[in-house]
């Protein structure tokens, strides 16, 4: 019986390699290392920024190279969101490294922003295409 709920966190993976199997994994560590580097070095903003790039920069690689879901839009849209996390994550470095220009972080903020804005879009209009067809 507990087979059979485990085997629900898995059913849209290849499990075929072990680097597709690991990606749960790897996932789930990613979060919990960010929330507690979140909580233990508040401090440390760019620190923080420059962790989650790397994580993020990671994450990227390994997804591209280990394409672990079993529908392949899956893997493209996992892929999508690493990259525009990573660039995001750039973007916060334009809040962190310039404190005396102010038109520079509205700017940076807009751009942010737009990209979560049409990011959030994309995805509700994908939603609605499987959903029609």
């Amino acid at each position: 019986m507990i087979s059979k709920n485990i085997e629900i966190l898995f059913e849209d993976f290849e499990t075929k390699r072990k680097d597709q199997r690991l990606y749960f994994f790897f996932f789930l560590l990613r979060r919990f290392f960010l929330a507690i580097l979140l909580v233990q070095s508040e401090e440390a903003p760019l620190a923080q920024s420059m962790i989650s790039i790397y994580s993020s920069a990671f994450i990227c690689i390994y997804t591209i190279m280990s394409m672990p879901f079993k529908v392949k839009y899956l893997n493209y849209i996992e892929i999508s969101n690493e990259i525009i996390v990573l660039f995001l994550n750039y973007l916060v470095l334009c809040f962190l490294v310039t404190e005396s220009n102010p038109n520079m972080k509205i700017e940076a903020g807009k751009i942010f922003v737009s990209i979560i804005c049409t990011l959030i879009s994309l995805k509700l209009l994908l939603i609605v295409y499987k959903f029609i067809i």
